[in-house]
Parts: C-alpha cells; sequence; structure tokens
C-alpha cells in the first residue's frame, strides 16, 4: 500500500474520549465509524457505491454503508452490486440518524431536505441542526432550528 496515501485512512476510525450528547454511546477502545447515507438518487447512488468501495478497499473490516432510500429498490440494487459486506439497508430514517455516526444527505428538494432533517432532529432529539449546502438549505437550517428551539 502507498504510504502517502495510507496515512489519511486512520481518519476514518474515531477514539472519542469526550462525551458528545448528540451521537450514540462510544465503545470503550477503538471503534469503526458507523457511515450513514440518505438518498440514492442520480448523484446519490454513485456516491454512495464510491463510497462503499473505496471504504471496503481502504479500510479492512469496517462497518458496511448504512444506506436508506424512499425507493427502497434503489438500496436493494446497490446492496446486490456491492454485498452485505459494503452495504446495509436502514429500515428507517430514525434507524439512519441512531445507528449512524457521519451522515450523508443527497436529497432532490428544499422540502424533502425539511422533512428528512425533521426526522433526524426529532430520533436524535437534537435542539440545532445545521445545514450548509446552498443558500435556500440554510434558511431552512434556520427554520428547523427555530422550530426544535420553540418546541423544546
Amino acid at each position: 500500500m502507498d504510504t502517502s496515501r495510507s496515512s489519511h485512512i486512520h481518519h476514518l476510525h474515531i477514539h472519542q474520549t469526550d462525551s458528545n450528547p448528540f451521537s450514540r454511546p462510544t465503545t470503550p477502545g477503538h471503534h469503526s465509524v458507523q457511515i450513514g447515507f440518505c438518498g440514492l438518487g442520480a448523484m446519490g447512488y454513485p456516491m454512495a457505491r464510491n463510497l462503499a468501495k473505496w471504504r471496503k478497499q481502504h479500510v479492512p473490516g469496517s462497518l458496511p454503508i448504512l444506506v436508506w432510500n424512499r425507493t427502497q429498490t434503489k438500496a436493494q440494487d446497490l446492496l446486490k452490486e456491492l454485498g452485505e459486506d459494503a452495504i446495509a439497508i436502514a429500515d428507517s430514517l430514525e434507524q439512519l440518524a441512531s445507528e449512524s455516526d457521519i451522515i450523508f444527505t443527497n436529497l432532490s428538494n428544499d422540502d424533502v431536505v425539511r422533512s428528512v432533517y425533521q426526522v433526524f432532529a426529532k430520533a436524535l432529539q437534537v435542539r440545532i441542526l445545521t445545514i450548509k449546502q446552498r443558500r435556500s438549505l440554510t434558511m431552512i437550517s434556520r427554520s428547523l432550528s427555530s422550530r426544535r428551539t420553540r418546541s423544546s
């Protein structure tokens, strides 16, 4: 393995010493990061596939990427293509949120972003949710944050 490229691989495994109130409890010692991916459309599917292939090749023994899509057939197609050692399918957005350390989203429009992130916020009991992509999504982020703060 090329040592110049392998030096960054350790960043995919995190040893947490501080507690984070917004994540699932850490396993004592070294643990593999659970990556989640939400949205397997025209852009999301190849992104999730490339991420899973890269992780499988460069991080032996890593957890499969946990995926969720409104159309379950896309998630099943990805599972068939890459196998159970690279892809796992979440039964719900709540499962994706609660079992993932990191979640990548690739969603079609602002209404979908709003509905998905509301489920994430409720599942994780998050008071503030930040979305930084394009201008309209920043406005949605502020809207979601203020709603969660008022309802708490």
